[in-house]
């Protein structure tokens, strides 16, 4: 597990709209025409006001919800259905209460489909995991006996277990204290490092965008859409001093301005904005 598991394709969302049947009222337009492509091995951050269609979106990607209109593949393969090499983090853990830590990671590899996993086999890459998230020696305990912020990371590394090539986190800091948060960004990072895995990241914080961010897609709504994709100049590997830098004011200050105003900013140097 400590070594590299590069995404073998890009995501390519082409399109995209999403709308909802409301019984006795007009459909309601969530998301319109989205486009964006996703390289192997990035993370893309997805930040917008409440009601933008950032969780929609994402949920499209994840193939928990199905485009009213446009398309979106992985690779050379239309994405119709849920899939299996792709991992989601919610804001709450959902973590099995009656169940041990230990056992909550194992779950995936009981649960999924395919080739089974030897049980020796699960415990071991499970353990190992635990050990990524920095939690080793709390595999026995059960859910209620953590906080919530070791609750989050085993939620992580029960989406790491399967060696899904897609991690897609919707929101999953946002019930956290700003602390805890910053530490699990930092963490996050870490793992997201020693994995080489694709992440798409929602959050409606512009400051952990653009800290944990390769690029930022910048979402609008009335009705949802993507406004523009900010290239985050940031250097790797960051810190708590990153935080600190011109370059990430000034990144936090373009997707203010963009936000605010509902279209893209031109910055002119680093950072400039790259529409898809």
């Amino acid at each position: 597990m400590t070594t590299a598991t590069v995404a073998r394709a890009s995501i390519s969302v082409r399109g995209v709209s999403k709308s909802f049947e409301i019984p006795r009222e007009a459909p309601f337009l969530a998301l319109k025409e989205a486009s964006i492509e996703v390289e192997p091995g990035e993370f893309l951050a997805l930040v917008g006001p409440s009601g933008c269609g950032k969780s929609t979106l994402l949920r499209m990607i994840a193939g928990l919800l199905k485009p009213t209109e446009g398309e979106i593949w992985v690779g050379d393969r239309q994405i119709t259905r849920p899939q299996e090499d792709f991992s989601i983090v919610f804001q709450s853990p959902r973590l099995l209460p009656w169940k041990t830590v230990l056992e909550n990671v194992m779950l995936p590899l009981a649960l999924g489909r395919g080739k089974k996993v030897p049980k020796a086999e699960a415990k071991a890459r499970a353990q190992e995991l635990l050990e990524l998230v920095q939690l080793e020696g709390f595999g026995g305990r059960f859910p209620s006996e953590l906080s919530g912020g070791m609750q989050q990371r085993v939620s992580i590394a029960r989406s790491l277990v399967n060696s899904a090539n897609v991690l897609l986190m919707d929101e999953p800091f946002g019930a956290l204290d700003a602390f805890t948060r910053e530490r699990l960004n930092e963490e996050l990072l870490r793992i997201w490092s020693a994995t080489g895995r694709t992440i798409i990241f929602v959050t409606h914080d512009m400051d952990e965008a653009v800290f944990l961010a390769d690029r930022v897609a910048v979402m609008g709504k009335e009705p949802g859409r993507i406004v523009d994709v900010v290239d985050i100049p940031l250097a790797r590997p960051r810190n708590a001093e990153s935080r600190t830098s011109e370059e990430f004011f000034g990144s936090v200050r373009r997707l203010r301005q963009t936000l605010s105003t509902g279209v893209g900013v031109d910055a002119g140097g680093a950072g400039a904005h790259r529409a898809e």
